[in-house]
């Protein structure tokens, strides 16, 4: 194994400006702390923010029970909604080519905000 001089001189040299200036360093380690110290307080606010909505969802979950009869009667209704949309793809598709792309150009997309307003007969 070689001991390198060159490397061991130039780190030495590296590390003097911090040796020769220790308050500088230790400010800079103040300064850091202070700013670990702002930054977990934020943290442990936004976490008890947190663990306020948790609690107020728990509690509203608690208080919702699902009976048997109930789970089935929803069941039902979304097999019936299912069902009725199938219907109404099934006669979209029996309409003539023509009148669903003069359909399909009348849409215009929506973010489930509005539906669109209908356009004037004209």
């Amino acid at each position: 194994m070689k001991l390198d001089v060159g490397e061991m001189v130039k780190g030495i040299q590296q590390r003097i400006p911090f040796l020769g200036a220790p308050e500088r360093l230790i400010s800079e380690l103040v300064d850091m702390l202070r700013d670990a110290h702002r930054i977990m307080l934020r943290l442990e606010e936004t976490m008890d923010r947190f663990d306020k909505m948790a609690q107020s969802w728990d509690d509203r979950i608690a208080s919702f029970e699902l009976s048997p009869d109930r789970l089935l009667r929803m069941e039902q209704a979304l097999f019936n909604i299912e069902r009725g949309m199938m219907g109404v793809e099934a006669s979209f598709s029996a309409l003539p080519r023509a009148v669903r792309t003069r359909i399909d150009r009348g849409r215009r997309p929506t973010t489930g905000d509005t539906p669109p307003a209908p356009r004037p007969p004209y």
